[in-house]
This record gives structure tokens, sequence and C-alpha cells, in this order.
């Protein structure tokens, strides 16, 4: 299970930079973007945050590297529950004591809500790996003062219907609910920890196994979805303790192509003053050596008008080669 070195905080207040946890599960082939977020995490988030990084046992040393006094880094075989392997096959499959055969997809999925679970501090964002801070934030972004955001954005996704109906399977919901299928899925997610533990409970009590097992076993799962889905029309929001949100708050490249350093320039230029940070898809092929000369370029600008860090972290030049 997770370390606990982040934990025993004094206050469960949200707007109180202390009691929140950011994770971030990362692999070997995302490292030069993660880089990208540590350095940003370093520079931009509040002091009192911590960041939990969770990886493959075997890509450990690789990202021990990265670990500075405000990162937990911890591997994912920890994480889940019982004697777990990662076979090397051409599509990774987990396998455990605890839970049948999954892929490396579902896999991550139960990571991310088991180390929410765990966390010893009540409020945890999730940040993906090829997300990158570019401005000071606080977390007054998450939160009215007592309730937590919910990202929760009404429009299409390809498979959105799908995981609201495994979903609503999970948790006991048969039949219309009246509500509308959201779009719960995001790059900058927070979430409540007694929420986190009370949708378990619910799975639990629905499907009379353990949690891993059954979500094990569903074909197409999404742990916002039934996050937002069991806060919504299971608990309500308030009483599970967040508001709806639709917050603009990373500029987004998903599609766009990124052929040249020009290309992340033009991007970066059309960022708001909204926007506290920048995502551009791992997926995507492009050179990442320009989106860092991009962003450390942005960084600088962002410092000239005076809205930048009181001061530059240490240089991360001499990181490993992934590919070695």
């Amino acid at each position: 299970m997770v370390s606990a070195r982040h934990s025993a905080v004094a206050t469960a207040d949200p707007c109180d930079a202390g009691t929140w946890l950011m994770i971030t599960p990362s692999y070997r082939r995302d490292i030069e973007q993660f880089s990208l977020l540590t350095e940003s995490f370093l520079r931009f988030a509040p002091e009192a945050m911590r960041h939990l990084v969770i990886v493959d046992r075997a890509d450990l040393e690789l990202f021990a590297s990265f670990v500075h006094e405000r990162m937990d880094l911890v591997t994912a075989e920890d994480v889940l529950p019982g004697r777990v392997r990662k076979l090397p096959l051409p599509r990774s499959l987990w396998i455990s004591t605890r839970f049948p055969p999954v892929r490396s997809w579902i896999a991550q999925q139960m990571m991310k809500i088991q180390a929410a679970a765990d966390s010893g501090r009540p409020h945890v964002l999730f940040a993906d790996s090829d997300v990158v801070f570019l401005r000071p934030f606080t977390v007054d972004r998450f939160t009215d003062g007592s309730r937590l955001a919910l990202s929760r954005v009404a429009n299409h996704y390809e498979d959105l219907n799908r995981w609201r109906q495994s979903s609503a399977r999970l948790l006991g919901l048969d039949g219309p609910t009246g509500f509308a299928p959201m779009n719960y899925v995001s790059n900058l997610i927070p979430w409540r920890r007694e929420a986190v533990r009370a949708m378990i409970e619910r799975i639990e009590s629905v499907g009379r196994r353990s949690w891993f097992q059954t979500v094990a076993t569903t074909l197409r799962f999404s742990e916002y979805t039934a996050y937002g889905v069991f806060c919504e029309e299971v608990l309500g929001l308030e009483q599970a303790g967040h508001y709806g949100w639709d917050d603009p708050i990373l500029n987004l490249c998903l599609t766009e192509p990124m052929q040249e350093r020009a290309d992340f320039d033009a991007l970066l230029d059309r960022t708001l003053d909204e926007h506290i940070g920048a995502m551009f898809h791992s997926k995507n092929s492009f050179d990442r050596s320009d989106l860092r000369a991009a962003v450390e370029a942005f960084w600088v600008a962002q410092s000239d008008l005076g809205t930048g860090p009181a001061a530059a972290v240490a240089d991360r030049a001499g990181q490993p080669d992934p590919a070695d």
C-alpha cells in the first residue's frame, strides 16, 4: 500500500495546501514529459502540497533521479494488493493473487483509486504526466472554501455512454436515473479521499466481493466516470462534498500537429490568464526537445512579466535517457 510519509495533516480545510496530495502514475515512455511536470510542480505548486508518483517497479531506478523533498515515489506493485506482477506481453497484463489478470489501462485506474483511498491527506489532485504547469497556482482553484470542484462537462465523449453504463452497474443503479451523461474525465482532477472510500464500500456492497475483483472483471471502466456518477447520482453533490466544475484550467493540445518549435510557441501564446498549465498529449508524435524549449521560454517570459517563480529550479540536465 501507499507510504504514509505524506500523512498527518492537522486540518481538513481544502483551502490549506497541506491537505492536498497530487498523484501521477507515469511510465518509462513518458519520462521526458514527466520531467517537465515535476519541474513545473516545484516551480509553481503550493509549497505545502506533496506529489505522489507511481511507476512500474522496472522503472523505479529510472525515475529515482527525479525524487525531491516534496515527492514520494512508489511502485505500482506496492499500491495494488497481493503479490503483483506485470507480464511483458504485447498487450501487457497485470496479475495478482487478489484479482484476475487485467490490462495495463485498467490496472492504472485501480492504482489511482487505491492511492487516493490510502492517502494520508484528505484532498487529492490527479495530474497526468503529460501536464505541465505554466504559472503559480493555489488550491483555491479547486475549492469554494468547503467543497471540492468536480470536473463535470456536458459534452459528448466517444466512450462516455459505455463508461456511464458500466459505472451504474458497479454502483447498483438500475434503470434510468434522470441524470444526463456527463464527462467527468480530464487531465487535472480533484477528488475527496472520504468520497473515494465510500465509493469503494458501495462497489463492494453491490458486488459482494472485493472492489478489485469487480473492477478487474469490468470490460469498460473509467475511474473518473465511476467517481463522478457515485458523487452525483448516489450521494448527491452536496453530500459528496463537491460542486459541478467546468473550468478551462489547462491549455489543451489534443490533435494539433506539432511539427516544429514554432508550433509549440504558437499554442503556448494562446494560453489564457485562467490557464495554470498545458497538456500535450503524450500519445502524439512530436519532438520533446521542442516542447521543453518552448515551455522554458514561456516560463522566462512569464518571469519577466513578474508572474513566474521567485527563484529558478535546479537544472535537470543530465537526466538518464529512457532508451538506456
